[in-house]
């Protein structure tokens, strides 16, 4: 019985059918409402000008299930659309391997709009398969020095 007439919430236990909720997760059904959607939600607001960014894509192949790589690809985009041109970014899509999308001397580059389209464009090509191999990918990401790492997986 609550003490003082207040009402608690006890957390669920781990298996349950009820979790707690963490405001930091987005469950997948919203993440593939909008797969490949012109229009998708970036993941993150603004970046401040002088912030550094390394977005970590995890392209197995399971990702490809129920257009979850899609919809992160898209959401993704969507991000880098939305960020200022001082913010400088890197994008590595890992299976087994982690790889860099943009081309730089182990640096990230400026969110320009030719880096921007370059990234969206590579981002296209890409078709999820294999194995994902999440310590090398964010290992590799932590060779640029970022300020920030999100890995979408």
């Amino acid at each position: 019985e609550p003490v003082g007439g207040a009402v608690t919430e006890v957390p669920a236990t781990p298996g349950s059918a009820n979790p707690p909720a963490d405001a930091n997760v987005k469950p997948a059904a919203a993440a593939t409402g909008t797969a490949g959607a012109k229009g998708a939600p970036p993941i993150h607001g603004a970046l401040n000008a002088n912030q550094t960014v390394v977005y970590v894509l995890d392209a197995s192949g399971s990702m490809g299930a129920n257009g979850m790589f899609d919809a992160a690809r898209a959401q993704l985009v969507a991000t880098l659309n939305a960020q200022p041109a001082g913010a400088r970014f890197q994008v590595i899509a890992y299976a087994a391997q982690p790889t860099p999308l943009l081309a730089s001397a182990g640096t990230a580059l400026p969110m320009s709009e030719a880096n921007v389209r370059s990234a969206a464009q590579k981002l296209a090509a890409l078709e999820p398969r294999g194995k994902s191999d999440h310590r090398a990918a964010v290992r590799a990401a932590a060779a640029y020095r970022p300020d920030v790492i999100l890995v979408l997986t």
